[in-house]
């Protein structure tokens, strides 16, 4: 029991570490600077209103007349989003946070066995485009489960 307390507050040293880290900082840094920037909120809004519509249309799939035109609205918007300087940054703050935490975790693994296997986090996203998880952005914080999480 002993040893698992302490391993326990082991642990939460390392939490408060990472907690301190670059990585962190400038994640939590970019993170409140999207929440806060305007171009940023009005593409979320604009996305979402393009996501219920195409939403609308996804009802009845792809044979929907307007299926096909809402798709593209909304991956218009992802491309928006995408090219927004601010949101690129935060982007690749939050990739260096995971990089970080996946290191960590590997670390803590590998010293108890070579042949643990450890998941990594897959990109969603290819560097050179966006895409959306279901097709329809139906669940991330910019109003579906697209590729770029902000909040």
């Amino acid at each position: 029991m002993y040893l698992d307390n302490e391993i326990i507050l082991e642990t939460y040293q390392l939490i408060d570490m990472i907690l301190q880290s670059e990585e962190m900082k400038d994640y939590l840094q970019y993170r409140e600077a999207i929440n806060r920037d305007v171009q940023v909120n009005e593409l979320k809004e604009k996305l979402a209103k393009a996501k219920i519509e195409f939403e609308e249309y996804n009802r009845y799939g792809q044979y929907h007349p307007n299926y096909q035109e809402a798709k593209e609205k909304v991956e218009k918007i992802l491309e928006e989003v995408n090219q927004n300087e601010l949101v690129q940054k935060y982007k690749q703050a939050e990739h260096e946070l995971d990089e970080l935490l996946s290191l960590v975790g590997e670390t803590l693994a590998h010293a108890i066995s070579p042949t643990i296997m450890v998941s990594k986090n897959e990109p969603l996203i290819q560097d050179k485009g966006i895409s959306c998880t279901t097709g329809g952005c139906s669940g991330c914080s910019l109003g579906g489960s697209c590729v770029i999480k902000v909040s």
